[in-house]
Formats: structure tokens, C-alpha cells, sequence
């Protein structure tokens, strides 16, 4: 394990600070090359290595001469750990990094230390992934709006059916404003013109247990699961698109990791938790996810689920190369 002193490596003779410099990013690269197999003590070896990585470039730049092999090496190491920042608080836990990152002597710069806020990269990642799918919904709405616009205009629909999408469509958006007690106003509106619509059915459930009211929340539940006919596949599949919609993947994964529990071979729990994967910053996670999703829906001969898979695996995998650039995937019917 690295030395407990968090940013100052010990001054070497150049000779010695080089020799030093090596051990560190031989360390970091085993450490950093394989992040899902460390535990919490080797992951938190990381950004003290760094610390020290950087110190001991510091003193060797001050007495001169090139040492670019080690710098592309650290490049590569920085670069690795910025893509999988998501699995590093994901094993970690975002409050226990930031709990260590608050024992330094003093707040690290955030530029030069990035590494020690990968919490916050994490944190803004996700925000700027949950911004992109509400995005989508609401280009998914307005094409869901023209296309009610057309079949009121041409095929008569039915009223009921048209009230009902437009409370689901408010408690949407009031949800996303933080409004919740609105958006289950709606709900409950939009349940007096279906009263067994599983996604009306799962918003409720998801909200009363964001709420912390665990009584209503099973009750919930369990109206969801007799709605479809007891069908757990359809009722978690509900219950989590809704977590995600609410901008709850941990809820979502906890749902889904429950139904594959039960059902190992479900295609539509693991694309549901790839996608939640992708919302928690994890792109790794998620690429095993949606394979898995792939290779069940093609032996379930789901053409439409396979394609879809396949096609938000290929993304998650950009998504790792490029960590910026952001993820939306399609929803399954």
C-alpha cells in the first residue's frame, strides 16, 4: 500500500526519484488497469499515489532533463481513471471518497488534483446524463403529441385515452420539476380513466417510496403486480423505468438486481440495467448489461430488444472512450 502522507513524496536524488516514480506508476497501472477487482483500500491507494506521482515529477522537472516515456505513461493512467471514475464511486461509495478526500491537511486544488473529486466528475456526469433523457422524452413527447394530434384529426380516438396520456404527461413533468405530491395528483387522474395502467401504476410506487411513505409505496406495489396479472417481469420492468424517470437509478438497479434474482434470463431487466448503469456513470457495468440483454433477446427471438441492445452497447462503449459525449438509449415497449 502506498504511504500514508497523502501529497508530499519524500525528496529523492534524481537517480533515486526516478527509481521512485516507477514503483508508483507500475502501482497505479495494475491498480487502475483492473478497478473492478480492487477493494475499497487498494481503490483509495490511488490518489495518494497520484499525489505522489506528481511531487516526484515535480522534482525531477526542477533538476532538469526529459522523462517522457513516465509522462505518457501517467497520461495513460489519467485517462483510464477519468473513464472509469463511475466504477470507482460505484464500489467505493461516494461518501466515504469524500470523506477521505476531507482528512487532507487542506482542500486539494481541483484542477491539479482532480483525482481527488471524482465524487463530483461522477456527480456532474450523471446530471448531464439524466439531462440527455429527459431531453429525449421530451422529443419523445412531442412526436407522441403530433402523432395523437393526427389520429384525433383522422381516426377519432377515444377521449378517455387522450386524458389519460395528458396526466401521465403532466405528472412527467411535475415530477421532473420536483413537484411530487402534483405529479401524484396527476397520477391518480390519469387512474380514473385506466386504473390498471402499469405505468401510471409504477410512477405512483416509485414516488411513495421516494417520499419515505412505506406503507402506500407496498400497497403500490402490489396494485402494479395485480395489474399485470402477477406477471414480476412487467411489474419490475414498470417500477424501474419510473425509478430512472424520476432520476433514481439506485432504485432501479436495486429493483432490477431483485427480479434477475428470480428470473437470470430476463433480456428486458438487464437492458433496463444497463441503462441505469449509464445513469450512475458506470459505463462498464452497462456494456455487460446490454450484451447480456443482446444474447437473451436474440434467444428469445426479440428482434426489436436485440437491436436495441446492441445498439446501447455500442454507444456505452463510445461513452467509455470518449466520457463526455453522454448516452441515450432507447426504451423498450
Amino acid at each position: 500500500m502506498a504511504d500514508s502522507t497523502p501529497s508530499q513524496a519524500q525528496a529523492y536524488p534524481p537517480v533515486r526519484a526516478v527509481d521512485a516514480l516507477r514503483i508508483r506508476l507500475d502501482r497505479l497501472e495494475n491498480l487502475v488497469g483492473i478497478v473492478q477487482r480492487r477493494d475499497a483500500a487498494e481503490i483509495l491507494e490511488i490518489p495518494v499515489l497520484l499525489d505522489q506521482v506528481r511531487d516526484l515529477f515535480a522534482q525531477l522537472q526542477a533538476s532538469g532533463g526529459q522523462w517522457n516515456a513516465e509522462e505518457a505513461r501517467l497520461r495513460t493512467i489519467h485517462a483510464q481513471l477519468d473513464r472509469q471514475a463511475g466504477v470507482v464511486i460505484k464500489k467505493l461509495g461516494r461518501a466515504a471518497f469524500a470523506a477521505e478526500r476531507a482528512r487532507l491537511p487542506e482542500p486539494p486544488d481541483a484542477e491539479a488534483r482532480w483525482w481527488w473529486y471524482l465524487d463530483d466528475l461522477v456527480a456532474a456526469r450523471r446530471r448531464a446524463l439524466l439531462r440527455k433523457i429527459a431531453i429525449g422524452v421530451g422529443v419523445a413527447a412531442v412526436l407522441l403529441i403530433a402523432a395523437v394530434v393526427i389520429y384525433q384529426r383522422f381516426f377519432a380516438p377515444d377521449p378517455a385515452t387522450l386524458a389519460r396520456y395528458e396526466h401521465e404527461s403532466n405528472a412527467e413533468a411535475l415530477a421532473m420539476e420536483g413537484d411530487l405530491e402534483g405529479a401524484l395528483a396527476e397520477i391518480e387522474l390519469g387512474l380514473a380513466y385506466d386504473a390498471a395502467d402499469p405505468t401510471l401504476l409504477g410512477l405512483r410506487a416509485a414516488i411513495l417510496d421516494i417520499q419515505g411513505d412505506s406503507t402506500a409505496a407496498e400497497e403500490a406495489r402490489a396494485a402494479l403486480l395485480a395489474a399485470v396479472e402477477q406477471n414480476q417481469e412487467k411489474s419490475a420492468v414498470a417500477l424501474g423505468q419510473a425509478y430512472l424517470r424520476l432520476g433514481d437509478p439506485n432504485r432501479a438497479v436495486e429493483v432490477l438486481n431483485n427480479l434477475l434474482a428470480v428470473m437470470p434470463d430476463s433480456a428486458y431487466a438487464y437492458y433496463l440495467l444497463g441503462t441505469s448503469q449509464e445513469a450512475l456513470g458506470d459505463s462498464f457495468s452497462a456494456v455487460q448489461d446490454y450484451s447480456r440483454a443482446a444474447d437473451l433477446a436474440a434467444q428469445a427471438g426479440d428482434n426489436q430488444l436485440e437491436a436495441m441492445a446492441r445498439m446501447a452497447m455500442a454507444y456505452a462503449n463510445q461513452r467509455m472512450m470518449l466520457p463526455d459525449m453522454g448516452t441515450l438509449t432507447p426504451t423498450p415497449e
